[in-house]
């Protein structure tokens, strides 16, 4: 069975298409951060994340996913 609904908190590996910049032409892990009641349109609000790196937490706006059973990560992600 295919999952074909995203909701809010859940991780999908996206093809993200175009790209701009320094942006890498792949496919990316992303959140779903919109709340699942709004709109009717198929549109979701998301944010691709990566490998998380030390030098990461210098900056004020990363934030570190944590590798747990809910988020059936391996690995700390960004």
């Amino acid at each position: 069975m295919v999952k074909t609904s995203m909701h809010r908190g859940e991780i999908w590996l996206l093809n993200l298409g175009l790209t701009i910049g320094a942006e890498i032409k792949k496919s990316r892990p992303a959140v779903i951060v919109n709340i699942d009641v709004v709109g009717v349109l198929p549109l979701r609000i998301i944010v691709s994340i990566t490998t998380w790196k030390d030098h990461y937490s210098k900056a004020p706006w990363p934030v570190k996913i944590q590798p747990t059973k809910k988020t059936a990560l391996i690995r700390h992600l960004l």
